[in-house]
C-alpha cells in the first residue's frame, strides 16, 4: 500500500508492505514488514531538501542449517539412498524419550526430521536505512551539496541443538545479539556549466567521513540440567562473550566531465582514502581514473541502418584497506569466571570472538591494494533500435590484495592477513538484443549476455610459489593460490590404484600411496 502527493512546496511518499512466506522446508517460515517515507522540500528557491527514510521488520523462524551435515535437514535427504522413503525417518525421534533416531552410523547425520521438527534457529532482524540530502544554489550553475547516510541493524538469534540429539546428547544453547552500524557524511562543491555552443562541463570536489561499528554479545551454554527446557538458566555452565568492532574511512575527491558537441566526452576523477584498519604510517592511497566516449552517430553521417554508435575506452584505479579492524596489533579479551584466585586473565582474541579456537596473527607491515582496469568497448544499436550489440574487453591487475591464508600452527596462530603480490583478470563481454516483435500493444525483445574471463595468480610473496588459503573439515581438500594457476584453486589427493582397481600400496610404509 502506498500513499503520496505533494504542491509547490514539496512531495512526499509513504509505502507499507507485509509478506508472510511459508517455506519448502517444514516447520519455516518468513514474516517481513516494510515502511518507508520519502519527501522532498522545497524550502526556499536557493534550498531543496531530501529525505528518506525506510525501516524492515523480519521475523524467521525454523531456518535451515547449510553447510555441514550437523542439524542440516538437507544433508539427510540428498545422502540418502534413492530406494529408501525418507518419510519412513518420520518424525525424527523417539516418541517416548525425544532422542533422535539414527538413519546413519555417524551422528554427525542429523535424521532430517529430528532437525525440523526439534532443532531451533530463529532470528529476529530491524534494520533502518534512512538519508538527508541539503542542496543549496550559491549561483544557477553552483550549488553545494550536503548529505549523510545511515544504515543500522540488529540481529537477534536463537539457536538451539536439542537435548537427545545424537552428536550432542545434552544438547546446547547459542544467543547472539549484533549490532551493526555505517554512517557516510559527506559534502560537495558542483559546478555545472558551458563554454559557447559546444563546450560543456560538469566538476565536482569534495569529501567523506565513513564511521563503521559493529557490537556482538554471543551466549554460549552447555548441556541442559532438565532436557526439554531450552533456557541459559537451564545450563550447566554459560559463557558470554562481547565482541567490539569498529572501523573509518576518510575520504577527499574530486572529478571533472567535459564534452563537446554532445560528440566527444572526457571524465577524470581522483580521490585519497585513509583506512583506520592499516597502519598510520602506511593507511592512505590515491586513485585516479580517466575515460573517454566518441560518438561516430554524432560526428559523421553513418549509413541509415546504424541508429547510434560510440567508442569508449578508460583507465581507472581503485584501492582498499584490510577488512578487519584491529588486525596490525595482538589483542586480548579476559577469560570470564572471575581468572584465577580473583586475579583477571586474558586470551588473545580469537575470530568473530566466538570459541572456534582459531587465531589469526597480527600483521602491522599490511597497505593497501590496488585495483588497476584497461577497459575498451563498441556500442551499437541498427534498424530503429531494434538490434543493439554491446562489446566490451578489459584487463584488470590487482596489486597488493590483502587475503587471509593458513599458517603454521605452530607458531600459536592458525591464520595471518598479507598482501599478495599481483592478480591478473582479462575478459570479453558481449551484450546483444533484438526486438524481432513490436507492435502498438505488444512487444517481444530477446536478449543474449555471454561473457569470459581469464584468472591467474601473476606473482606472490617473494620466493612464494603457492599460498594455502583454506582448508576442508577433513584434510582432504585445499584452497591454495598458486602462480601461474586461477586464485583460490581446488587442490586434493586421492588413492592410487592398479589395472584392477585396487589401492596401490607403498612398499616400505605399507600404507596407501597418495
Amino acid at each position: 500500500m502506498a500513499v503520496n502527493g505533494g504542491s509547490e512546496l514539496g512531495t512526499y511518499r509513504l509505502s507499507m508492505s507485509d509478506m508472510n512466506n511459508r517455506g519448502l522446508v517444514p516447520n519455516s517460515e518468513l514474516n517481513k514488514k516494510i515502511f518507508s517515507l520519502g519527501v522532498v522540500a522545497n524550502l526556499h528557491k536557493r534550498l531543496t531538501v531530501e529525505g528518506y527514510a525506510q525501516y524492515n521488520k523480519e521475523k524467521a523462524k525454523g531456518r535451515s542449517n547449510v553447510a555441514d551435515a550437523t542439524g542440516n535437514p538437507n544433508w539427510g535427504t540428498y545422502m540418502l539412498a534413492s530406494s529408501v522413503d525418507v518419510r519412513s525417518l518420520a518424525p525424527g525421534y523417539d516418541l517416548s524419550t525425544g532422542n533422535e533416531t539414527q538413519w546413519n552410523p555417524s551422528g554427525f547425520a542429523t535424521n532430517p526430521y529430528f532437525a525440523v521438527n526439534k532443532f531451533i534457529n530463529n532470528d529476529d532482524r530491524d534494520r533502518f536505512i534512512g538519508n538527508l540530502n541539503v542542496k543549496f544554489n550559491i549561483l544557477d550553475n553552483l550549488f553545494v551539496r550536503g548529505r549523510v547516510t545511515h544504515d543500522y541493524t540488529t540481529i537477534n538469534w536463537l539457536g538451539v541443538v536439542p537435548s537427545g540429539t545424537a552428536y550432542e546428547p545434552r544438547g546446547y544453547y547459542q544467543e547472539h545479539t549484533n549490532g551493526i552500524t555505517e554512517t557516510n557524511a559527506e559534502l560537495t562543491l558542483n559546478y555545472q556549466g558551458r563554454f559557447g555552443r559546444d563546450f560543456s562541463v560538469d566538476v565536482l570536489a569534495g569529501g567523506n567521513r565513513q564511521r563503521y561499528r559493529s557490537q556482538n554479545k554471543i551466549l554460549l551454554g552447555n548441556f541442559f540440567s532438565e532436557p526439554g527446557f531450552y533456557d541459559p538458566s537451564n545450563v550447566k555452565s554459560l559463557t558470554t562473550t562481547n565482541v567490539l568492532r569498529r572501523s573509518a574511512v576518510n575520504s577527499l575527491f574530486a572529478s571533472a566531465d567535459f564534452g563537446y558537441r554532445d560528440i566527444f566526452f572526457l571524465t577524470v576523477t581522483g580521490r585519497n582514502d585513509w583506512f583506520s584498519t592499516l597502519d598510520p604510517q602506511n593507511n592512505n592511497i590515491f586513485y585516479p581514473s580517466f575515460g573517454g566516449s566518441f560518438v561516430l552517430s554524432e560526428a559523421a553521417n553513418l549509413p541509415k541502418a546504424i541508429s547510434f554508435a560510440k567508442l569508449r575506452a578508460s583507465w581507472a584505479q581503485v584501492g582498499g584497506g584490510a577488512p578487519e579492524p584491529y588486525a596490525l596489533n595482538q589483542t586480548y579479551h579476559l577469560v570470564p569466571g572471575g581468572g584465577h584466585f580473583e586475579q583477571p586473565l586474558q586470551t588473545p582474541s580469537q575470530v568473530a570472538g566466538a570459541g572456534g579456537g582459531t587465531l589469526t596473527a597480527p600483521n602491522r607491515k599490511l597497505r593497501p591494494y590496488t585495483n588497476t582496469t584497461l577497459e575498451a568497448g563498441f556500442e551499437a544499436r541498427f534498424l530503429n533500435n531494434r538490434l543493439s550489440a554491446d562489446v566490451a574487453v578489459y584487463d584488470r591487475r590487482t596489486k597488493n590484495d590483502i587475503v587471509n591464508i593458513t599458517i603454521s600452527q605452530s607458531s600459536g596462530y592458525n591464520f595471518t592477513n598479507i598482501n599478495i603480490g599481483e592478480m591478473s583478470n582479462k575478459g570479453v563481454e558481449l551484450l546483444l538484443s533484438g526486438i524481432p516483435i513490436q507492435k502498438p500493444h505488444f512487444s517481444w525483445e530477446v536478449t543474449l549476455n555471454a561473457a569470459y574471463n581469464k584468472n591467474e595468480v601473476v606473482r606472490l610473496a617473494d620466493g612464494i610459489n603457492s599460498i594455502e588459503i583454506d582448508r576442508a573439515v577433513n584434510g582432504y581438500a585445499t584452497i591454495s593460490a598458486v602462480v601461474g594457476k586461477p586464485f583460490s584453486m581446488v587442490n586434493a589427493t586421492k588413492i592410487i590404484r592398479d589395472a584392477q582397481g585396487r589401492p596401490f600400496m607403498a612398499p616400505m610404509a605399507g600404507s596407501r600411496q597418495q
